[in-house]
């Protein structure tokens, strides 16, 4: 029994990062203040913790304390140790602790109501009305699963699809010419509009606003690097900041990128066809999840008389 509980903890506080990373991967700005991840992190975790919790609670006899603590510790902590690891870039903005800090401090109001909702569950959870309102709620949420799962499903697939197709179309580290590491210079910088979540009450796209900071070096090398507070970019126009970058052109075509200057050509590539790899195995585990539940109560359905 105590080592279904340690799986059931490690499960869960493995659930936190890959929900973390699908909503990252998701936000349309991919950053830490999008909508969707300070909105849907929270309540996903939630919404995780109240099924899993009350699973857990019933078969293995996990305290659902234990759980939230594992999942809000552990668990948040290895969402922002595997993104930073996963995009060292995020370290050049000042600003990313601050932010996971204030997304974990947003998740205390969700955590609040759920904590809220359980305590008056409890105390009415001996009373006959509560117990028809529960089965009432469990019917619904069984006929809702099954009506969204298959829609689910074919968005994961194509999520999934779209993942594969990138991972393709990323370049071999042959068709990368090292040009070397670079001292980049800021020599100016603008504000500039980016898309921002979408409002469902105005039908629209919302409007997010970054200051872009332009950084040159020696033989014509230019990289531009978006910063969310404007105050930061004129300070760093101010001062002259200076950055190392490694310059990879591509053979055969007039343009380049730049990189991390520890990564090399290979390692870049690496690096980006296993963060697709991540992203479609996600997407393709949750229908894999989905057709092992379905065929688990199939047989289930099967053997009962």
């Amino acid at each position: 029994m105590k080592l279904k509980c340690t799986a059931a903890m490690l499960v869960s506080v493995l659930f936190c990062p890959a929900a973390f990373l699908l909503l990252w991967l998701a936000a349309p700005d991919a950053s830490v203040q999008s909508l969707i991840l300070v909105v849907g992190y929270p309540l996903l975790a939630a919404l995780y913790f109240l099924i899993a919790g009350g699973i857990f609670r019933k078969k293995l006899g996990l305290r659902r304390i234990t759980l939230w603590l594992w999942m809000l510790l552990p668990g948040y902590l290895l969402c922002c140790a595997l993104l930073l690891l996963w995009q060292p870039e995020l370290l050049q903005s000042g600003d990313i602790l601050i932010s996971l800090f204030q997304l974990l401090l947003l998740q205390t109001p969700v955590w609040l109501v759920v904590w809220l909702g359980l305590w008056i569950a409890g105390l009415t959870r001996s009373s006959e009305v509560w117990d028809r309102a529960k089965m009432r709620v469990k019917r619904f949420l069984i006929a809702a699963c099954r009506g969204a799962a298959p829609f689910l499903a074919i968005g994961m697939l194509f999520f999934a699809a779209a993942a594969i197709q990138m991972y393709l179309e990323v370049a071999p580290a042959e068709d990368y010419v090292d040009e070397g590491v670079h001292t980049f210079t800021a020599s100016s910088g603008y504000s500039a509009a980016r898309r921002g979540h979408w409002q469902k009450k105005h039908h629209r796209w919302s409007t997010r606003y970054v200051y872009v900071v332009i950084y040159k070096a020696p033989g014509g090398w230019r990289w531009e690097r978006e910063f969310l507070v404007t105050a930061e970019g004129e300070e760093a126009v101010q001062n002259r900041d200076q950055v190392d970058r490694r310059v990879l052109s591509i053979a055969g075509e007039n343009s380049y990128i730049t990189v991390s200057p520890e990564l090399t050509a290979r390692q870049y590539v690496e690096q980006t066809r296993r963060k697709y790899l991540i992203l479609g195995g996600i997407c393709l585990a949750i229908p894999a999840a989905e057709g092992v539940i379905w065929l688990l109560a199939r047989r289930k359905h099967a053997k009962s008389p």
